[in-house]
């Protein structure tokens, strides 16, 4: 019965039996359902990520006003050791390291101070091994030099400690301006 005309295909035959209605109504019950549950999960998704995104957002400005605030003490607090440093009565090299360390001392925010001469000379460290290194090829440093108060640097490889850090300068100027 091969070749006969009135043969029915074995796939026709299949859908008007029992078990393929069955399936046919199960596919057109069950895509709807999942697209239905593929949107909500979609949605979902979408509004979890959204409200991940918010949170991020709000800790990253937070991050950065307790930054700014931190970058502003800092700076204070250079000004004030380096109107300390500069006084019109010399200070010895011990006095100004010691001013130094007292500063370091006094907040855990800060690795290392400088104080360096306008052709990037260190000439007073929180250690010794500080002194004597040339800061002058710096970025932030010819900032400083070439006229702003002051400058944070970006993130770099420390030349004495290796470590990534960065700086926190400020010039400290007489009253005619001079570095």
């Amino acid at each position: 019965m091969a070749g006969s005309p009135n043969a029915k295909p074995t796939g026709a035959r299949f859908w008007q039996r029992i078990q393929g209605k069955l399936i046919l109504l199960l596919l057109v019950l069950l895509v709807p359902i999942l697209s239905v549950q593929v949107r909500v999960f979609y949605d979902l998704y979408e509004s979890t990520r959204q409200v991940e995104l918010q949170s991020n957002l709000e800790i990253a400005r937070a991050v950065a006003r307790s930054f700014e605030r931190l970058v502003a003490d800092l700076l204070h607090q250079e000004l004030s050791i380096g109107l300390a440093l500069t006084s019109s009565q010399a200070l010895t090299e011990e006095d100004r390291n010691r001013i130094l360390n007292g500063s370091k001392a006094g907040n855990p925010a800060i690795w290392e101070l400088f104080f360096a001469q306008p052709d990037g000379i260190v000439t007073a460290a929180t250690g010794p091994r500080f002194v004597g290194i040339n800061l002058g090829d710096r970025q932030y440093f010819q900032e400083i030099v070439a006229g702003r108060d002051w400058a944070v640097s970006d993130l770099l490889l420390s030349r004495t400690t290796k470590r990534p850090s960065f700086t926190i300068s400020r010039g400290i100027r007489s009253e005619t301006g001079q570095l």
